[in-house]
């Protein structure tokens, strides 16, 4: 049904308005955008928003890149000239939110790098190592990063269709992959000691954490899952079956199914001892400060008031293990994963046969325990190559 705004309809159907705007770009082609929103209010807005870009694309010359070659041949031209012509015509016909999208991480990522620097001055290593440094040091994903790349190779792709460049420096890139970006190493004994000596003192929830992680060779979330009926006090046993994952965004707890393989681990006398301390602090704390979490029965509690779970988000457990590093001024590339890994090639090195050892760490694929194994063996052999070899 119309209404009395303009380029707005109300779907009687939906109960919702729907704004749709034609447009024509420099090529001539002509492209419908619409956006759907619930209140009028919002629709005038859409609108307003799809009309400001028609008035855009309009102020470019009806024969686009030809009209443009002109201006585009002179020297030392800088990207940011250029960008907002080659913007009008990347984002024509894209929807509101992939546009809302585009525009933070163009604005974030691409523009402060690459905005000042001339069209004919760039290079494959600088976009290479823009790249590197968007992986490496801002920790962007491969699939952002990949996307920002492409951003680039179409701008100069247009820069070299219409005559500022003469070549696309992006098409000899590399964008690596996680698990080239992500390099875990395991720690060495004075690092493990370390930070279990600083948890220790400061935390001792955490320290427990980590050496559970340690001793079981399990997940953050597998460790964080454990309910008190999950510990067999009287044999010194843990049951880990179940985990703490992501659902949204937001910690969830689940229990695995038929296709996960529970654990049952022996538990050290350390650790024994440590889980019976834990337990009576953690009833004295549920008695004095926190009755709401009185009838729960999870093993690590937190603190906070604000948490709206009765259970440790593992991205605090991470975010604690970091802080740490930090405090004592440890390798940065040190993670919380890097416990398993260290207890995954300790027990590689102590000659634990790799079908045992994929038991207790609870893989499905042997894949990634065989590439730790690889390590290993190269780390072995470089050092009784010294030893044997290289000293003499």
């Amino acid at each position: 049904m119309k209404t009395k705004e303009k380029y707005i309809i109300f779907r009687e159907d939906k109960g919702i308005y729907q704004v749709c705007v034609k447009i024509k770009d420099a090529r001539g082609k002509v492209h419908a955008r619409t956006a759907t929103t619930k209140t009028m209010e919002e629709a005038k807005k859409k609108r307003d928003l799809l009309l400001s870009d028609k008035v855009l694309t309009q102020k470019i010359p009806p024969q686009g890149k030809v009209a443009l070659i002109k201006n585009l041949t002179t020297p030392n031209i800088l990207i940011k000239d250029i960008m907002p012509n080659w913007w009008t015509l990347k984002m024509a016909g894209k929807t509101i939110g992939t546009r809302e999208q585009a525009y933070y991480k163009v604005h974030k990522y691409f523009i402060p790098y690459w905005g000042w620097r001339e069209v004919n001055d760039v290079s494959v290593e600088q976009v290479q190592k823009w790249i590197d440094d968007l992986q490496e040091h801002k920790k962007l994903s491969h699939k952002t990063v990949s996307l920002m790349v492409g951003y680039l190779r179409s701008f100069f792709a247009y820069a070299v269709e219409t005559g500022a460049s003469t070549s696309n420096p992006c098409n000899l890139v590399h964008v690596k992959r996680g698990s080239e970006v992500k390099s875990r190493r395991s720690m060495t004994k004075e690092e493990w000691d370390a930070i279990q000596k600083y948890a220790k003192t400061h935390n001792y929830i955490m320290y427990v954490i980590f050496r559970l992680l340690y001793e079981t060779d399990s997940r953050c979330g597998e460790i964080l899952a454990l309910r008190w009926q999950d510990i067999d006090f009287t044999n010194k046993k843990i049951r880990i079956g179940n985990t703490i994952a992501r659902d949204k965004g937001a910690a969830v707890f689940q229990e695995y199914n038929k296709t996960h393989t529970i654990k049952v681990l022996p538990l050290s006398e350390q650790m024994h001892k440590a889980l019976m301390i834990l337990q009576v602090k953690e009833r004295l704390y549920k008695a004095k400060k926190h009755q709401d979490l009185e009838g729960t029965d999870f093993v690590f509690v937190p603190r906070s008031f604000h948490s709206s779970q009765p259970f440790f988000n593992p991205s605090s457990v991470s975010g604690a293990f970091r802080r740490y590093r930090d405090i004592l001024k440890l390798d940065k590339s040190l993670c919380l994963h890097c416990i398993r890994h260290t207890a995954t090639t300790n027990l590689i090195k102590a000659g634990v046969p790799i079908e045992k050892v994929q038991a207790i760490g609870g893989w499905k694929k042997v894949s990634t325990l065989l590439d730790i194994y690889t390590h290993v063996q190269n780390d072995e052999l470089a050092a009784s190559l010294e030893k044997t070899l290289f000293d003499k």
